[in-house]
């Protein structure tokens, strides 16, 4: 979806096969679909609940045959269906590393995989969090100050922020929006008229942006997911509230942000 905008936006025609009947699953249905809308308005074609079963290569072009017979005609074909752990030049034959099904490197607590003395640390390990650079980064920090100052205290993640440089952007933390809905242990609060309400959205012309936040029963925020031309701005800004548990009163009398911010402290401690 990140190359489709930026392609896209450089003046190719661009399609997309989806396998399943919607693309990024890993983020709030809401936020991707206001994102796949937009993207339809530039011109990107979608194909959805169809894989590919076969690629031609004709002359000087491909052709891409889907699953249900659908015929595209394309100059390149990119392969966006999923990335693998690169540990093939590692030489774990040689250890007694255990690797998933999926071939991540699985660890503990410690990040230490089954052969002591071995740790394992980034994109090739096994893990439920989000396999992004900043998760990497907090891994990388957290294992050597264990090993370089003789620590034994198991990982603790910190709230990681996901996000996607499409056009619009998708963004989300904390909670998620989707199976908040169904879970009578928090509220979601659905936002879909920012740029109604909010002169920073207007001045943009981001007229599809959607913000939803997630609350517990203790009336904290917990969880958003935002689809707007800055939701990775606005998102960060929602990290520090979430993982530092900032209280509404905490915000109101600590805090005074640049205008027009008010909505902010308005709309997301109200």
């Amino acid at each position: 979806m990140e190359m489709a905008t930026l392609l896209a936006a450089a003046g190719s025609q661009v399609s997309i096969v989806e396998f399943l009947s919607r693309p990024m699953m890993a983020f709030s249905e809401k936020h991707v679909m206001n994102t796949f809308e937009e993207m339809k308005k530039r011109g990107i074609r979608f194909y959805f609940n169809q894989g590919v079963s076969e690629i031609k290569k004709n002359d000087d072009q491909f052709e891409v045959i889907t699953s249900i017979g659908t015929k595209l005609t394309a100059d390149y074909v990119v392969d966006a269906s999923g990335r693998i752990a690169n540990v093939d030049k590692l030489g774990l034959e040689n250890t007694d590393v255990q690797l998933s099904k999926r071939g991540s490197i699985i660890v503990d607590d410690y990040l230490e995989t089954n052969a002591k003395g071995i740790y394992a640390a980034g994109d090739v390990i096994e893990k439920k969090q989000p396999a992004l650079v900043p998760t990497a980064h907090f891994e990388a920090t957290y294992l050597g100050d264990q090993l370089i100052n003789d620590k034994h205290d198991p990982i603790h993640y910190p709230i990681i922020g996901a996000s996607a440089f499409t056009f619009p952007q998708v963004a989300q933390v904390g909670v998620s929006v989707d199976e908040a809905r169904e879970n009578n242990d928090y509220t979601v609060v659905d936002m879909d008229n920012m740029f109604r309400t909010d002169m920073e959205y207007a001045g943009k012309n981001d007229q599809s942006a959607k913000l939803s936040l997630v609350y517990n029963k203790k009336h904290e925020l917990v969880g958003a997911a935002e689809s707007s031309q800055n939701a990775i701005d606005d998102l960060n800004g929602i990290i520090p509230l979430i993982g530092l548990k900032i209280t509404k009163e905490q915000l109101n009398n600590s805090y005074q942000l640049i205008f027009p911010a008010i909505n902010f402290k308005t709309e997301f401690m109200g």
